[in-house]
């Protein structure tokens, strides 16, 4: 009987532990990291990563208290696939606590410093039972999860959860491919990699990739030994990239076995590729897929003799010799990609290149692709599929840009002329703001949501972004005006895609339908920061002074986020300034609070009552204002 209650009241603990951990996960909402990991392993070819795991510096950092490494590479030199390689050695070893993060360039959140350390956080939490309270403590402080930490009081967390654990190995990829390595006035990834390693934890073991960029190069070596950054040079990873080269070409599966009963030529591809590598696997990877098309001795001979010198000349070259039926369609996807906030599963692109924006039906099923996976065939080697798995263990296929270096050849002005501006920010936005609310317009207002979903496979990225494009486009694209027109004149359009994304409580998913209220898209398009909206929205009699939302009106909304554009045409509309708000006395010290001096002045100039706080506010804000002001005239 004792027995049984011992057992019953372990199954109730674990039971809790399993609930706090979940509250845990979705109040830090960390990105999976292992995703970039597992795929990282799957690049790797044979013992590829020996030279590294086999040298004294590497074997130094791991076992030397306080130990640091930067991997210092360039652009396609394999920097993730060695942090994968990394971590596996690390992971199959002695060491218990492995940490790692992959920041990413396809994938918003995997770009910003808060996000990573989130994740850092949740790993070791969920790897050292000794290092749990410190998380435990900010989780109880924050309300039991009901708000967000700060940045610096998680990163004071890390550190004091560090301090607790035993032995501590932390990988973090590609540095330069976080958006957050300095943030105002002294936060952000540098600064906090060098408050780690400096620290002198004794028990932390430090390892980060990343290009030689300016920023990271200046601040790493502002305190770390010369020791302890090493180059991947050409010559450290020659073998790695024969290996790859000659695993490729022996494929019985691949395209090149048709080479295989002849192995003279096989050597020659080798070699070939291998001496002109100058250690980039990248560059060698698309000569690969390039090779994969020459079908006779000849046209391969040709193609060896004329390599591409660089990986600008090799994506030119893609470019330039696609056929000319495919150019729409990969032009379309390419535009997706590169400014897309995260990446597209590949039903999401099988409906993108589907969508014809200037004829009607906009969007027919019957135009989709009936073989998704040969997507691939319209952008080469520039883009991949991934298969990753949502939290509910359910496998998606995920297709993104191939390597960084595609998209900053794409973004550069180095494409062909042939592409003109396509992939300058604007032109690609109002692209994808166009598809997006084309898709919107013909969905059937008669599927239940979830069959939406389900069915129309670009809905949910069409309601949930379709804003955000529009916001870097200018008012004179008139194709993009007159689709935002139709989209805010048709009820059903309108309706489903507020239905499906609520811009206030974006992870809901099971909203009921929305009722149409164009003052109710006026503040939402306050909130969304697209001034073109919100314009034709007044010029369609929407009241500028309806109450909706979390913060009241459309002009709190605009306040809030930042947009003094909006904010300047909403009161030449006459929205009330001085109006309360759930959250605020009126508008000036909303604006005041969430630091906006330019919405101050805006405010200021447009008789907003400097007296008209609430009794307990009224002091404090009084003198925040006026050492708000004596400083904003200072930096004037």
């Amino acid at each position: 009987m004792a027995e049984s209650s011992r057992e019953t009241r372990t199954d109730v603990q674990t039971l809790k532990t399993s609930d706090h951990l979940r509250e845990l996960r979705r109040w830090l909402s960390p990105p999976n990291a292992s995703e970039n990991y597992n795929n990282g392993i799957k690049l790797r070819h044979g013992d590829s990563g020996q030279w590294l795991l086999q040298s004294e510096e590497y074997s130094s950092w791991k076992s030397q208290p306080n130990s640091f490494l930067w991997l210092q590479g360039i652009p396609g030199c394999g920097k993730t696939v060695l942090s994968s390689i990394i971590v596996k050695d690390l992971e199959d070893g002695s060491f218990k606590s492995v940490l790692y993060f992959f920041f990413d360039f396809t994938n918003s959140d995997k770009q910003l410093f808060g996000k990573a350390l989130s994740s850092l956080v949740l790993q070791l939490y969920c790897k050292n039972k000794d290092a749990q309270k410190p998380l435990d403590s900010l989780y109880d402080s924050c309300g039991k999860g009901t708000s967000q930490p700060s940045t610096d009081g998680l990163f004071a967390t890390f550190q004091s959860m560090l301090q607790r654990a035993g032995e501590i190995h932390i990988v973090l990829d590609a540095l330069d491919e976080c958006q957050t390595r300095k943030e105002y006035p002294t936060g952000g990834l540098l600064t906090s990699i060098e408050a780690l390693a400096t620290f002198q934890h004794p028990n932390v073991h430090f390892l980060v990739t990343a290009r030689p960029e300016q920023d990271i190069t200046s601040s790493i070596k502002s305190w770390a030994r010369n020791q302890d950054i090493i180059p991947i040079q050409s010559g450290r990873i020659a073998d790695d990239i024969f290996a790859y080269v000659k695993a490729r070409v022996r494929n019985n599966k691949g395209p090149l076995k048709r080479w295989n009963e002849w192995p003279e030529v096989e050597v020659e591809i080798e070699i070939g590729l291998s001496k002109k590598a100058n250690g980039m696997f990248r560059w060698v990877t698309c000569q690969l897929d390039a090779l994969e098309n020459c079908l006779d001795y000849p046209t391969l001979q040709k193609a060896l003799n004329s390599l591409p010198m660089t990986l600008d000349e090799t994506y030119a070259r893609i470019l330039t010799n696609l056929p000319r039926e495919h150019e729409h369609h990969t032009r379309r996807l390419l535009q997706f990609l590169a400014y897309s906030e995260r990446p597209l599963t590949i039903e999401e692109a099988v409906d993108a290149i589907a969508v014809d924006t200037a004829n009607s039906p906009r969007f027919n099923k019957k135009n989709r692709m009936p073989v998704p996976e040969e997507i691939l065939s319209y952008c080469s080697s520039l883009v991949v599929l991934n298969v990753n798995s949502w939290e509910n263990g359910e496998a998606i296929q995920e297709l993104q840009l191939a390597h960084l270096s595609v998209k900053d050849y794409l973004l550069s002005n180095r494409v062909p002329q042939s592409f003109g501006k396509d992939f300058n920010e604007a032109t690609a936005s109002a692209s994808i703001a166009q598809v997006c609310l084309a898709y919107l317009l013909e969905l059937d207002k008669i599927l239940p949501v979830k069959e939406l979903r389900q069915s129309c496979w670009l809905a949910q990225y069409s309601a949930r972004y379709w804003m955000d494009h529009t916001v870097v486009v200018e008012s004179g694209n008139k194709q993009l005006c007159a689709l935002i027109a139709e989209f805010f004149s048709c009820e059903d359009a309108w309706t489903i895609c507020y239905t499906l994304y609520d811009p206030e409580d974006p992870w809901e998913r099971t909203k009921q339908p929305r009722r149409y209220d164009i003052s109710l898209a006026l503040y939402y398009a306050s909130l969304g920061g697209s001034c073109f909206s919100v314009q034709l929205l007044l010029e369609m009699n929407a009241d500028v002074n309806s109450r909706h939302g979390y913060y009241g009106t459309a002009l709190y909304a605009a306040m809030r986020k930042g947009h003094d554009k909006i904010v300047q045409m909403l009161l030449e509309k006459n929205a009330d300034i001085n109006i309360p708000s759930p959250h605020y006395a009126n508008a000036l010290q909303a604006a005041l609070l969430s630091g906006h001096d330019k919405i101050v002045r805006i405010l200021l100039d447009n008789g907003a009552n400097v007296n008209a706080q609430d009794g307990k506010f009224h002091e404090d804000f009084t003198v925040m204002l006026s050492r708000r002001l004596h400083t904003m005239d200072t930096i004037k």
